[in-house]
């Protein structure tokens, strides 16, 4: 009797931990995939992020090579200085591309929509055209 508590219990522990690692496993899945989707800015700054539904992707590429940056230089300069918040930017000059990386843990705690980022953006195009043909171009 004694025994078949011992192989319940130990059969019980190990499914519990054969669990835990299973979801360990596929939440760091989750975090690891870093799909890179399009997105666009305009020739006035305005930065859109696609409509389609679901999650936020981490990563969204930006063509800039109409906004002509002169130098790589000056493209970081531009990258840092907007890097706030819950986003990041990245510039890749030979590409002529900006990496815009969200903090998706920010975005959600705040309970923000595509609608409501894509909002923000709006916001500070403004800020960004101002910085980009005072101090970039």
């Amino acid at each position: 009797m004694k025994n078949k508590i011992r192989i319940t219990t130990l059969l019980v522990v190990f499914s519990c931990l054969l669990f835990s690692s299973v979801s360990i496993a596929q939440e760091a899945e989750k975090k690891a995939i870093s799909e890179v989707v399009s997105a666009s800015i305009s020739d006035d700054f305005i930065i859109s992020l696609p409509d389609e539904q679901g999650k936020f992707s981490v990563n969204y590429l930006l063509n800039v090579e109409k906004l002509k940056f002169k130098s790589e230089e000056k493209l970081n300069q531009f990258c840092e200085m907007f890097s706030i918040d819950f986003h990041k930017l990245k510039g890749d000059f030979n590409n002529q591309s900006i990496t815009l990386e969200l903090d998706r843990q920010s975005i959600e705690r705040r309970g923000f929509s595509k609608v409501q980022v894509n909002q923000h953006f709006a916001s500070i195009s403004k800020r960004m055209e101002y910085y980009f043909q005072k101090f970039i171009n």
